[in-house]
């Protein structure tokens, strides 16, 4: 085995080492480092500040020395528990004793394990964990210990996961009464859902034992927390059965305090009317606090807000943006996706048709949307338009999270939201004014985040456009000139064996070509096929001119491969056929260029564009200036060369415009054309890596 293998083996091993701490670190539980902070270690990961969609929940408010008191950490609206991390803790800040300190010992569960020094005051997963709720018994310790709660880490995603939720007070009957009121120190949590609702307990053949729970659900509700009045019963399984069985054996049997929204009554949604909007702009204070919000902003300007919230069965969704210009007819659209991309999304339309607003509900394909007005009523519930007259346009509706049909999103799950606009024309919708605007993640409804992400090209668009930018604008650029105008130059440098003009030419052009190609696979990966056709909308034929010229290209590498000899009497064909095809298969490109700058998708500064067409420009103006220099110094040649030599020339280069190939001197002005060139080069380079910066620098999909 030589010292290459042996190395790579070893980087193998490294990595699949690092592979496996990093999924010991997702799902073996706590580290002990996380004692204190209570923080997991999922690298740079951070704690949300969103309303914790869990609940933190103990068997009662009060404890004496030695008791045993019941908790669960509960999901609400169904919010799965991957991995958690819990203690009890004081919480009087006048008591002088630590209040980091873990207090008490938790009894151990299947799947879980102790933590910190096993000393069985803190209790983490033991195992990847996949349910809804999970319960342990805590035990305090044989004194007093002062008010305690119980902090929890609660882990929906390795990237998504809240930090130091708390319970209601555990008060010390033998403590001084807290100076603040309990329910202040108490973690917020979303509203309760359907699901969350009491129902009646199945029967378990297994060995069970019922206490009562105490919990308040409405986490912002202020009535006094006592036993009595907020039992919550719960039936236990024994310790002998699985974790996974503990927790769907778990069944609410009486909550008098739960308050969640009846089907058959009336949504009450919250009233966003007033806007707490800095002046200027649409962005909320009050977002990741008590909504989750999607804000459409850039650098300079804020163009649309979507705000939600959870109202049991419903989400509630609330959309301000700015009104188009100049468009008597506009809608606003709303999609939820399993992807970053149209096609297979379910849509609610905000329609406003001069004097008539109105809500309904549509579907996303590829290519086009369908209204699905059958839906509506099954959906869609309070929904309203709002126009002002002021440079904004308003939209509201409650939207059903589970709907059994086949094309309306399940929002209980993780998904995209896209947010386009557009005009109306006779009351149809035409197609969005600008670019979707898609998250950059999957976005889970249930918990209050806060998305800032505007639709940017994808990193596989830029990259399509870097390639196609970099081959077309400078490679090829430099290649056609270098063949056309400066075959005398240099006649006795050798580069490679060849020409200079020649060994350039090639380089260039093959570069271009293989850069065509990669950026033709990139873009077809990227849109899964052919992009939408149309004859009648000129940047509609991006991808058919796209796939003409990718064929001349690669007939044009094939043809400079197989170039007949000089002495070959098709050569002169060649010389012909090789310069046409070339030049339509550049002025096809940057054409091509200039058009896909136009689409949605490119979503390019209009700087962009304006420097492509100033690079069109130029290129033809350096082709004239070239051609009449050249046009100058063969008139000068004829007067100073002798006969013979000018039908020499003329025989070899009157189809070309070249000079005299095979004589050891430069033609006059030689100078001037290599000055020409540099400037060239320097210009072009100019604009080509600005444009590329300009597409780099522009910001990716992110959160």
């Amino acid at each position: 085995m030589d010292k290459e293998t042996q190395r790579n083996i070893h980087v193998v091993l490294l990595v699949v080492l690092l592979v496996i701490q990093r999924s010991q670190c997702r799902s073996g539980g706590a580290p002990p480092t996380s004692c204190q902070t209570l923080l997991p270690s999922h690298g740079q990961n951070t704690p949300r500040t969103t309303t914790s969609p869990y609940a933190v929940l103990v068997s009662q408010n009060l404890y004496k020395p030695g008791e045993t008191i019941q908790v669960m950490l509960r999901g609400l609206c169904q919010t799965i528990l991957k991995g958690f991390l819990v203690q009890a803790r004081r919480i009087d800040p006048r008591d002088p004793r630590s209040k980091q300190d873990p207090i008490g010992k938790f009894t151990l569960v299947p799947g879980a394990r102790y933590e910190c020094g096993n000393n069985e005051s803190t209790l983490t997963h033991s195992s990847p964990y996949n349910g809804t709720s999970i319960r342990f018994n805590w035990t305090a310790p044989d004194t007093p210990q002062g008010h305690l709660q119980i902090f929890a880490t609660i882990v929906l995603k390795f990237d998504t996961f809240w930090s130091k939720l708390t319970s209601v007070v555990i008060q010390d009957s033998t403590a001084q009464p807290l100076s603040s009121s309990p329910n202040d120190l108490r973690t917020p949590f979303i509203q309760p859902c359907e699901s969350d609702r009491p129902t009646s307990p199945a029967p378990v053949t297994t060995t069970l034992a019922t206490t009562s729970l105490f919990v308040v659900a409405d986490a912002n509700s202020t009535h006094n927390q006592t036993e009595q009045t907020t039992a919550l019963s719960l039936t236990t399984v024994a310790e002998s059965s699985t974790m996974q069985q503990w927790t769907t054996m778990t069944s609410f049997v009486t909550a008098t305090q739960i308050k969640l929204t009846n089907k058959t009554a009336a949504l009450q949604p919250p009233d966003w009317s007033k806007s707490t909007a800095s002046e200027g702009t649409l962005e909320e204070a009050k977002c990741g606090q008590d909504r989750g919000c999607f804000i459409g902003c850039n650098s300079k300007s804020c163009d649309f807000i979507v705000m939600w919230s959870n109202l049991g069965d419903y989400f509630w969704f609330y959309i301000k943006a700015r009104r188009l210009p100049g468009a008597n007819g506009q809608y606003i659209a709303l999609a939820f996706s399993s992807d970053q991309t149209m096609g297979s999304d379910s849509v609610v339309d905000c329609i406003q048709d001069g004097d008539q607003l109105s809500v309904h509900v549509s579907y996303n394909t590829r290519y086009g949307n369908t209204v699905m007005t059958h839906l509506n009523k099954v959906m869609l519930n309070q929904a309203s338009v709002k126009n002002p007259g002021d440079d904004l346009l308003y939209c509201q509706f409650a939207r059903k999270k589970i709907v059994e049909e086949n094309k309306a999103h399940d929002l209980s799950t993780d998904v995209y939201l896209m947010l386009a606009q557009g005009s109306l024309l006779a009351g149809v919708k035409q197609e969005h004014s600008r670019v979707p605007v898609v998250s950059g993640r999957r976005l889970d409804l249930r918990t209050y985040d806060v998305s800032r992400q505007l639709q940017t090209p994808s990193i596989l668009i830029k990259a399509h456009a870097c390639l196609m930018l970099f081959a077309w604008l400078f490679c090829a650029s430099i290649g056609t000139v270098m063949a056309r105008f400066y075959k005398p130059l240099w006649p006795k440098t050798k580069i490679c064996g060849r020409k200079v003009w020649y060994t350039v030419h090639r380089l260039c052009m093959l570069i271009a070509g293989i850069l065509t190609i990669i950026a033709f696979v990139l873009i077809f990966y990227e849109v899964q096929g052919l992009s939408e056709i149309s004859i009648l909308r000129l940047k509609k034929l991006h991808p058919v001119v796209g796939i003409a010229t990718t064929c001349l290209v690669i007939l044009q590498v094939l043809m400079g491969l197989f170039r007949p000899s000089s002495t070959s009497v098709n050569r002169p064909v060649f010389n012909y056929g090789h310069w046409l095809l070339g030049i339509v298969t550049h002025v096809a490109t940057v054409f091509n260029i200039v058009i896909g700058c136009g689409l949605q998708k490119a979503a390019v500064h209009f700087t962009i564009v304006y420097l492509v067409y100033a690079f069109a420009i130029y290129q033809i103006v350096v082709i004239v200036v070239l051609e009449i220099i050249f046009c100058n110094i063969r008139v000068n040649v004829k007067k100073q060369q002798s006969y013979s030599i000018y039908e020499m020339r003329n025989t070899i280069y009157s189809s070309t415009k070249d000079l005299l190939e095979d004589v050891n001197s430069e033609p006059p002005r030689s100078s001037l054309l290599k000055f020409i060139l540099g400037t060239h080069i320097l210009l072009i380079a100019s604009i080509t890596t600005t444009v590329i910066a300009m597409i780099v620098l522009m910001p990716s999909n992110a959160v």
